[in-house]
């Protein structure tokens, strides 16, 4: 392939600025609710996760979150404006990285392109998760990797970086660990001898101290009891889709997860990556190996580990595999090249155009998602268009919204509100936090919940005797909670609940999906 042109790296790097600049106008998707909940009470609060409120995810995201909102304010645009100078600044990093392992500006670019197109078209609903702000840590274990193995760098500061990057992936999601052991597989497959051993054990060894460390201070603020039984909890939760039952072979294995992996990717990028893997393993003996084809069996382990690990949580949203967009994303370019130069050497005339017009078809559906996210929330926000709702009928984004618009003026300093639902973007809008050590009530309305909890809710709601009781129907979320009811059917199944309801509180009025019911004067 030539060399890009000057003009091409611009319109790629303006083009990339753009995409992620769109962003700011997504919406709170349902998790990214939840988080900025538990953001705003680690920020305002001092609220520690697990031992001040209860989610299902590890603790980091809280904080970043947290972050978002302690600069840019209480907006629901706050994230999204984290999110852009987080990833301008990953990207940039990402891509010196790249430069340095492949020693090619170009592909280096391309890559970081690719990324952006990726990772921005998955939506509003799929950005600003747990796997997005892996990407950095990611890269740091797979730098470090390259340049212990180039003999650059001092082995235990290599060592460290990993470690602590490590450590960083955990406690945003214990399954990208996979990402330091499709590292430390390949050191292996590199090395083996005294010094590669002694660079694993003092990886290692950085990881298990610094998260050490950092459950040292969950028990030091009397957390760490309800975050292993989160643990617990979540263990719990997967194994209601075992792991080699047929359902789960099925539907998950053999539907859900090939299904979501060609929407998330599309099929010229999983036929490229493929073929640049095919290439390197072909020539894997031959004198022409280069180092680079030696990155690319790095960047191959990182995916496919990856990709299992998506696998093992069994419900493959498609936001799950943004967790490698980083490593295939130089994988697919590597690929698309040859297919590139195959095709520009031996094909001519117009059938050489028919293969590039294929190949940009099978490009989709990244590319038209170009149109349906980042362009569409962009144009419905500037021109305040009602098209939110409208996009996800099981998502009350429009009554969240006026909810907050109806009730928050109303409400003085020392109000406090409870709400019992799934999309707690309520709590947001209404600019309120929780009193109790609920975010969304999944882990209270499954069977596996342990019933301390429950009392716990209780004490503390009665403690707190919140001005509004908000309660949310037709938000049933059988996939996540595994109950047959919304969460008013699920609040008249549970009769301490109910009853403190009926007895102190008097329905009010109805906002969509939400009811909201007042304190009865005492």
């Amino acid at each position: 392939m030539p060399p890009l042109s000057k003009s091409i790296r611009i319109f790629l790097i303006a083009s990339g600025a753009m995409l992620l600049l769109m962003m700011l106008f997504y919406p709170f998707g349902y998790d990214q609710a939840a988080f900025s909940v538990g953001g705003d009470m680690v920020l305002k609060n001092g609220a520690v996760p697990f031992r001040d409120f209860l989610d299902t995810k590890p603790p980091f995201i809280f904080y970043i979150y947290s972050v978002s909102l302690f600069i840019f304010g209480h907006h629901d645009w706050s994230i999204r404006a984290f999110d852009i100078l987080f990833h301008f600044a990953a990207l940039f990093y990402f891509y010196k990285v790249l430069v340095s392992v492949l020693k090619n500006e170009d592909h280096a670019l391309l890559s970081c392109f690719l990324y952006v197109i990726l990772y921005t078209t998955s939506g509003y609903w799929m950005t600003a998760q747990t796997e997005t702000f892996a990407i950095i840590p990611s890269v740091v274990i797979f730098y470090h990797t390259e340049r212990f193995l180039s003999a650059r760098g001092k082995l235990f500061g290599n060592a460290l970086a990993i470690g602590l990057a490590s450590t960083t992936l955990f406690f945003l999601k214990s399954t990208l660990m996979t990402v330091p052991l499709a590292s430390l597989i390949f050191l292996l497959y590199m090395k083996r001898d005294g010094k590669s051993y002694k660079f694993a054990f003092a990886s290692i060894a950085a990881t298990l101290i610094s998260s050490a460390l950092y459950i040292y201070y969950l028990s030091s603020v009397g957390a760490l009891g309800r975050f292993v039984e989160i643990f617990a909890w979540v263990r719990e939760y997967g194994a209601i889709d075992p792991l080699f039952s047929w359902d789960t072979i099925g539907n998950v294995y053999l539907r859900n997860f090939p299904v979501n992996l060609v929407l998330a990717y599309s099929p010229a990028i999983l036929i490229a990556s493929v073929l640049c893997l095919y290439m390197v393993w072909k020539h894997r003996k031959s004198n022409t190996q280069s180092a680079k084809h030696y990155l690319y069996i790095h960047l191959g382990l990182q995916v496919i580990l990856g990709l299992l690990a998506v696998a093992y949580e069994r419900k493959c949203f498609p936001y799950h595999y943004s967790r490698v967009f980083w490593a295939m994303a130089p994988l697919a370019i590597a690929g698309l090249i040859d297919i590139y130069n195959s095709i520009r050497t031996n094909i001519h005339g117009k059938k050489r155009l028919a293969l590039y017009a294929f190949v940009i078809l099978l490009m989709m559906p990244p590319l038209y998602r170009i149109g349906s996210q980042p362009i569409r929330w962009a144009v419905v926000q500037l021109f305040d268009l009602q098209l939110g709702q409208t996009r996800r009928q099981d998502y009350p984004l429009d009554d969240m919204q006026n909810l907050g618009k109806k009730y928050s003026s109303e409400l003085s300093t020392n109000d406090n509100v409870f709400f019992w639902g799934n999309h707690v973007g309520a709590y947001f809008y209404l600019n309120r936090l929780p009193t109790t050590l609920l975010l969304t009530n999944t882990p209270l309305v499954t069977s596996w919940a342990p019933q301390h909890w429950r009392d716990t809710m209780m004490a503390q709601l009665r403690r707190s005797s919140p001005k509004l009781f908000i309660t949310e129907r037709r938000d049933f979320k059988g996939f996540i909670n595994f109950t047959e009811f919304d969460s008013w059917e699920n609040l008249q199944a549970w009769d301490s609940l109910r009853m403190y309801l009926e007895q102190n509180y008097t329905y009010r009025d109805s906002v969509g999906v939400y009811r909201i019911f007042d304190r009865n004067q005492q």
